[in-house]
């Protein structure tokens, strides 16, 4: 029994008799009837009734029947989703966001993804944009936010947002009202930053070293939720205002502008070349770059589009 036998089942009774149904589905009926007597040897029940008028089912007939419609719509059933995949990503897709913007950004992605990517999993993965950059390069990854990260060729990777670094303080820190505060003199504050391994610290030890000034690393600590608590006790750390913005929206937190110079960081988006899914990353990777530029378009995000920002020739020109 197939499916062809079983919509020329249908079609007969449809129709009412084996010649009406023959025109219908384009076949021959000497062709019909053989079908139809292969399907009632097999079946061991004889499927039909004839008269005068045409045919009737049978009472297994009946039967059968019922059971064509229900496979039928399974069949559509089938084809439907199968369609709904090719023409919409899904499957699941391990997204990496660094420590200093997962806390900001991940209720943001998760809820736009629910909107536009119903058929996507998205599992939030939190680290270190070195590790992040790790994890992508090894096939854990599908999908990364890293800082600093644009110029590596391991994946494909796309710069856009540019971020500045700013000092953070308590309300009640002596420098907490300060409107602005030069590199040097943010070197010279007692300050609880990343490791050595964390790229923010590496950018800062660099700008520092190009000035001839050292940093002035009061502690060493990788955890955010760990730097907002010293942050509080009186420690001064530098650190995009981003992840502490419910913090400074409540006047717990101060962020101070840094200047001569301002140190800051490019973010990127990346996408694994070795992705499983490559068509769901890239939906989930265009879906996370649109968030963070409308975030920084609205001003929760504190930070400028890489392609809103003017050449070296525009900045010359000015």
């Amino acid at each position: 029994m197939d499916l062809r036998q079983l919509r020329y089942f249908l079609g007969i009774l449809d129709a009412g008799s084996f010649s009406k149904a023959a025109e219908v589905l384009r076949i021959a009926q000497p062709s019909l009837s053989q079908h139809m007597l292969a399907l009632e040897e097999e079946l061991g029940v004889r499927l039909f009734l004839r008269h005068a008028r045409g045919v009737t089912a049978t009472e297994g007939g009946r039967v059968l029947r019922e059971h064509a419609c229900v496979i039928f719509q399974e069949v559509e059933r089938s084809k439907q989703a199968l369609q709904a995949i090719a023409q919409y990503p899904s499957g699941e897709i391990a997204l990496g966001l660094p420590t200093s913007a997962c806390r900001s950004v991940c209720m943001e992605i998760i809820a736009e993804a629910a909107r536009v990517l119903p058929n996507v999993s998205i599992e939030i993965v939190e680290g270190l944009s070195g590790s992040l950059s790790e994890w992508l390069n090894t096939g854990r990854l599908d999908v990364a936010m890293l800082y600093e990260n644009g110029k590596d060729v391991r994946f494909n990777s796309k710069e856009i947002l540019t971020e500045q670094l700013r000092v953070i303080v308590s309300h009640d820190h002596p420098a907490a009202q300060q409107q602005t505060i030069s590199f040097k003199e943010a070197m010279q504050l007692p300050l609880v930053l990343p490791s050595c391994r964390h790229v923010l610290r590496k950018l800062l030890e660099q700008h520092a070293s190009d000035l001839g000034l050292e940093v002035k690393v009061a502690m060493n600590c990788d955890s955010l939720t760990g730097i907002l608590e010293l942050v509080r006790s009186g420690y001064a750390t530098i650190y995009p205002s981003f992840p502490m913005r419910e913090e400074i929206s409540r006047e717990e937190m101060t962020a101070i502008s840094i200047v001569d110079p301002c140190p800051e960081w490019r973010i990127s988006l990346a996408q694994s070349r070795t992705s499983k899914n490559a068509r769901a990353a890239g939906a989930v990777a265009d879906l996370v770059q649109q968030v963070a530029l409308d975030m920084a378009a609205n001003g929760r995000w504190q930070a400028e589009a890489v392609d809103a920002l003017p050449t070296p020739l525009e900045v010359q020109n000015h």
